[in-house]
């Protein structure tokens, strides 16, 4: 996905000049027209974003005290927008149904907007969360509410299993792995019950590919 974003030009005479411009990775035989495309859907999608920067700052700032899973399962109803940018083509969909360079690039644009280092993750408000969770939260509100929100299931719980992309993508698995985890009780994180549930199915998912 190309960007806009401010650079510094050299020119031939060595001086340097601030710009506001769009970084494009030119190829053999890419048609002048196919550049403007690019130019044309990038700034597209900089509007987009910029405008939804705003909505998501105001709802993080304003979300502080709710209670994490909901915070986040709504945040990435709000991330879905994603999807729909110029850039965001079908066929760049196909490596993955729920995350794409594209949309990760999206994301790291949004970061920018909402003054958040993506890179180094500074914490420097609540908004910081999102390079942290974004993704996440992101990838969650593909779910259904029901299957989100069953009994005993929190952010914690959820945060690990989003981890392990084979399961994730497994509906009938994750569905399953969810009700275990619901009826059992399980604790998330590194000690708990879940951490281990997830490592043997994930590594029974490899070998079955193999």
């Amino acid at each position: 996905m190309v960007r806009r974003r401010k650079d510094t030009y050299v020119d031939g005479a060595g001086r340097k000049f601030k710009v506001d411009a769009v970084r494009i990775d030119l190829k053999p035989g890419m048609k002048l027209e196919d550049v403007v495309d690019q130019y044309l859907a990038a700034n597209t999608d900089d509007q987009i974003i910029k405008a939804r920067a705003k909505e998501i700052k105001e709802y993080l700032e304003q979300t502080e005290q709710v209670d994490p899973l909901e915070r986040f399962y709504e945040l990435g109803q709000k991330l879905q927008f994603i999807d729909t940018l110029s850039s965001n083509s079908q066929q760049k969909r196909k490596g993955s149904i729920f995350m794409t360079n594209d949309r990760r690039e999206a994301l790291r644009r949004l970061y920018v907007d909402l003054g958040v280092d993506p890179v180094r993750k500074k914490r420097i408000s609540q908004t910081s969360k999102v390079p942290r969770y974004g993704e996440r939260s992101y990838m969650l509100a593909k779910l259904t509410r029901e299957l989100v929100f069953t009994k005993g299931m929190t952010w914690s719980h959820w945060f690990d299993i989003l981890e392990y992309h084979r399961i994730f993508e497994n509906r009938p698995v994750l569905e399953d792995l969810v009700k275990r985890c619901s009826a059992e009780g399980w604790a998330s994180g590194k000690t708990g019950k879940l951490r281990e549930e997830l490592q043997r199915i994930n590594a029974e998912l490899q070998s079955a590919k193999r």
